[in-house]
């Protein structure tokens, strides 16, 4: 589930870096303000939709924290 995820986020960056890169060309920018602006953009949706994903992976820290004190004990 991590590799999709991984995958799904790099794929949406390089996407909206390549349609970002054209805006940025025109404005006289250089490229890699294209992704970091691509960056800003994934950042700040991640933070907004926080209650999808949020949830999950302090559910699944927590499982793993507690897997680990158990056999460190």
């Amino acid at each position: 589930m991590l590799l999709a995820a991984t995958a799904v986020t790099l794929t949406a960056l390089g996407l909206l870096s390549e349609v970002l890169a054209p805006a940025a060309r025109a404005l006289s920018l250089p490229r890699w303000t294209a992704t970091v602006f691509a960056v800003l953009a994934l950042g700040g949706f991640a933070y907004a939709e926080r209650g999808l994903w949020l949830t999950r992976s302090l559910w699944a820290l927590e499982v793993v924290a507690r897997a680990w004190r158990t056999v460190a004990s």
